[in-house]
């Protein structure tokens, strides 16, 4: 998405990655409350949607393609742990 390029070009490498940093810390923050009881749904969705809004910089300042791959990658073994009733 254009807006990504644009805040990477404005905020820069390092702020993005203090961004995701913290948006990913948010969420953990969140679920562990929500489990808790201590934070509703909405609350915990919300720290989701950041993180959501923070992947596609992964995927401009690294390898989109070997992500991609890991993915599909971790998909399958996930996958075969399920078949093999490991879970």
């Amino acid at each position: 998405m254009k807006i990504h390029n644009d805040v990477l070009k404005a905020a820069g490498v390092e702020a993005v990655y203090d961004k995701i940093e913290e948006e990913l810390t948010e969420l953990l923050l969140a679920l562990k409350h929500w489990r808790q009881g201590k934070a509703s749904v909405n609350d915990l969705l919300e720290e989701v949607a950041d993180v959501l809004n923070m992947m596609p910089y992964f995927d401009l300042l690294h390898d989109s393609e070997a992500i991609a791959e890991i993915q599909v990658y971790k998909y399958n073994r996930l996958q075969d742990r399920l078949d093999k009733g490991e879970l």
